[in-house]
Order: C-alpha cells, then sequence, then structure tokens
C-alpha cells in the first residue's frame, strides 16, 4: 500500500527480501523429495518468449494485434523497464552487464501457488474466451508494518504477466509476476479505507516484478458500482 517514505522505495525492500525465497525454490527444484510437487510454473509451453532486448519490438506487434486484451498490453509496456529496476535493485547488475546479457524472458499465462495445484493464479488474453489477471496479496514483514499502510499487514496487486527468466549469469531460472499494485482510495482519510470491513482501493501507476513465491494468496477485487476506478476487497468469498 502507500509507504511513508516513496512507493517505489517499498516495494523494491519487499522484492529484496522475498528473493530469498525464490533461491530455496530453487534449491527444492535441483533436489526434489519424491512425494513432493513443485509449486509455482509448471508448463513447459511458453505463450511467448522474448529477451530484454526485443521487448520494445513486441509491444509493437502487441498494439497492432486487434481485440487484444489491454491489461496484457500494458505488462509488456511495464516489462523493460520492471526488468531494469529487478535487476539492478535486487541482482545488482549494473546497467550496463544488463545491456551486455541476454536475458531470456518466456511468458506463462498460469502458475500455480500450493503443492495441491488448487490455488492458481492467472495472466491470460484468452482463457477459454475471456480475459483472466488475478488479484492476489503480500504480506509485510511484521516488523516494518510501522512503516507502511497496510490492510492488516497486506498490500493488493493485479498480476499482468507471469514469467520465467533465465541468464547464464543467474544461477538459478526466477519465476516472477509483474503486478501492478492498488492503494487506498482515500490514503489521506482513514475513515475511508473500509467498507463494511472490505479495504476500498484504486490503482496506482506503479509496476514491480516479484517472486511468485512471495504471494500470500488470490483474492477477490471488485469495482465499485458506477464507479470502476474504485475497489473493493471482497473478504467474503472462498476459493478453495
Amino acid at each position: 500500500m502507500t509507504n511513508k517514505r516513496l512507493v517505489n522505495t517499498q516495494m523494491q525492500a519487499i522484492v529484496r527480501r522475498q528473493n530469498i525465497f525464490v533461491t530455496f525454490i530453487s534449491k527444492l527444484r535441483s533436489h526434489p523429495c519424491r512425494n513432493s510437487i513443485y509449486h509455482g510454473i509448471t508448463s513447459k509451453k511458453p505463450k511467448m518468449q522474448l529477451t530484454q532486448h526485443t521487448i520494445n519490438q513486441v509491444v509493437d506487434q502487441l498494439k497492432n494485434t486487434q481485440d487484444l486484451n489491454n491489461l496484457w498490453i500494458h505488462g509488456f509496456e511495464n516489462l523493460k523497464s520492471c526488468i531494469y529496476d529487478y535487476f539492478q535493485d535486487v541482482e545488482e547488475w549494473t546497467l550496463q552487464e544488463i545491456e551486455n546479457e541476454t536475458i531470456q524472458i518466456e511468458v506463462f499465462e498460469f502458475a500455480y501457488l500450493d503443492n495441491n495445484h488448487k490455488v492458481v493464479i492467472h495472466a491470460s488474453p484468452n482463457y477459454y474466451g475471456q480475459a483472466v489477471f488475478s488479484d492476489v496479496c503480500v504480506e509485510m514483514d511484521e516488523s516494518e508494518l510501522n512503516d507502511y499502510s497496510t490492510d492488516n499487514g497486506l498490500c493488493y496487486a493485479k498480476v499482468l504477466l507471469i514469467l520465467r527468466v533465465s541468464s547464464t549469469k543467474l544461477d538459478q531460472n526466477l519465476d516472477l509476476i509483474l503486478v501492478q499494485w492498488y492503494d487506498f482510495a482515500y490514503p489521506n482519510n482513514m475513515q475511508y479505507h473500509y467498507f463494511y470491513k472490505c479495504a476500498i482501493l484504486k490503482y496506482i501507476e506503479h509496476y514491480t516484478l516479484i517472486p511468485i513465491a512471495s504471494i500470500a494468496d488470490i483474492v477477490h477485487i471488485i469495482p465499485k458500482f458506477n464507479e470502476p476506478e474504485i475497489f473493493y476487497v471482497n473478504k467474503y468469498i472462498e476459493y478453495y
């Protein structure tokens, strides 16, 4: 949600902490237990493959495609800046290292959040004839809750792209999602943060790459009637 400092600093701090989970999960994948099923991206067929150097070309192609969902295009429009931010801030690469390296990016339409394959996140322009882009929540670290405005420790985001990122310079592949963040719709007025215990949200123009493993759960977020730019978090529904 909203940081007392800069929003960008807050979200990059989340990524720094949660990147630990990426290494942990990668180790599980390289040494799997017999009875364990890896959660995350399980499909072997990406919808699209590109590199950081070809993102602009892909965006131009998508814009010339008729009837393509705007959220899908919006994700690709912000992909290049998010890739550069992630590798500079999290992997601590220099700008020149990013330019010199070929970062392989595979785009998928779904991933799992649990080992039983019951909880699925989607980022698809055409899932059985409909566009589906999941809403998710990320849990903040308890030690930093006083530094953030959150919904009882949770921040909310819209999943725009589901990615597997690889490079010869990386020790392991990265399963990431590109998200657009929500914020309280009326951040300066705590009286209007909730409606019947449901957080009242709006989109903010901030996009980040975060590990799939950092997602706490999927959530149901619905637009307000006659005010499509305002949203409610529906806490009275269960997915499983």
